[in-house]
């Protein structure tokens, strides 16, 4: 069974607590961000989960992340000549650009 870091952020769960707790311990150290390589393997064991179908648009991504950290995901998502708007099969299964 694949996990990933990245749940939903909208339940109020016992998860919710432990991601704000994720969240927490994220943005007290060294203010970490993610990769491009770090966001397509998130985005791949969501897929792989079934959380998230690959038709989907990359931005939907968002909804798994402190909202705190999305613009940072967003940012190296751009960055790397991919748009939001763009499958996350797209972001998953082409070669770096």
């Amino acid at each position: 069974m694949v996990t990933t870091q990245w749940q939903p952020l909208r339940e109020v769960t016992p998860i919710r607590k432990q991601l704000d707790r994720l969240f927490e311990e994220i943005g007290s150290s060294d203010h970490h961000s993610y990769s491009i390589d770090e966001i397509k393997n998130e985005a791949r064991q969501l897929v792989e989960c079934g959380v998230v179908d690959d038709q989907q648009p990359i931005w939907v991504l968002c909804e798994f992340i402190a909202p705190g950290k999305c613009l940072g995901v967003e940012e190296e998502i751009e960055k790397n000549h991919y748009l939001l708007k763009e499958h996350i099969a797209d972001l998953i299964t082409k070669e770096e650009r």
